[in-house]
């Protein structure tokens, strides 16, 4: 609108700065040619100015969309992080809270799991793991039992469920947990570890002392103390 009145108001003042100087009569053909044109070039002058004023618009408003589109949202980024239905978020999320102790909050990440990855033999693990932690004997066993089930050859399952059946006395199944654990994976320092505590109760302490010596071999960031220990325990076993 603005474009369009400012061309009507200045040739209103291009009227006022020419007026005519004498008075004459009319000549009807004359004005009329005189008058038809002028209405015609405003006609025309006003049809301009409102085609370029839309092109401008239509050229200012394609740009202003494809400058918007230039820069999309990053949806599979920001999906996931922080998604609470990606189970690889939830796995460390879970671990996390497991190494920080936040037990219970583990526990309800871990069996969410179970239903978003039913056939996961690593979730009922570690389920299993913060279950005994918190004293849910029956339910690790459960949840280690299912792990086994889905992977019957998983060295960290059955060493879990070794030290849920040494704990509760059922040593030759403990010990034949652990001994599983060892000949899956040799490099696996826990087993060598529980096995020498089954031979040390069975009175084997010499085989309960190589026990020992492998698995301070593979483990070379134990802590100091108690690393003393067992090489006193070795020691002793050794001269028995």
């Amino acid at each position: 609108m603005s474009l369009i009145f400012d061309a009507l108001k200045k040739a209103e003042k291009d009227q006022q700065k020419n007026p005519n100087t004498s008075l004459k009569l009319p000549n009807p053909i004359l004005q009329d040619n005189r008058a038809g044109a002028q209405k015609r070039i405003l006609i025309l002058l006003i049809l301009f100015l409102v085609s370029a004023g839309f092109l401008a618009y239509i050229r200012f408003f394609k740009k202003s969309s494809q400058t918007a589109q230039t820069v999309p949202t990053p949806i599979a980024a920001t999906s996931q992080k922080g998604d609470s239905s990606d189970p690889n978020f939830l796995k460390e999320k879970a671990t996390a809270l497991s190494h920080d102790n936040k037990l219970e909050e583990a526990q309800i990440i871990w069996q969410k799991l179970t239903l978003l990855l039913p056939t996961d033999s690593e979730v009922y693990n570690n389920l299993g793991f913060v279950l005994k932690k918190m004293g849910k004997k029956e339910e690790s066993y459960q949840a280690y039992h299912q792990a086994l089930a889905l992977k019957k050859e998983y060295p960290e399952a059955s060493n879990n469920l070794g030290v849920l059946l040494l704990e509760d006395g059922v040593r030759p199944a403990a010990k034949a947990e652990f001994q599983k654990a060892i000949s899956l994976a040799p490099n696996y320092a826990d087993p060598h570890f529980n096995l020498a505590l089954v031979l040390e109760q069975e009175g084997s302490p010499k085989e309960a002392a190589n026990q020992y010596k492998t698995f301070l071999q593979l483990s070379p960031n134990l802590e100091e103390g108690f690393r003393k220990k067992i090489e006193a325990k070795i020691t002793r076993f050794e001269t028995q």
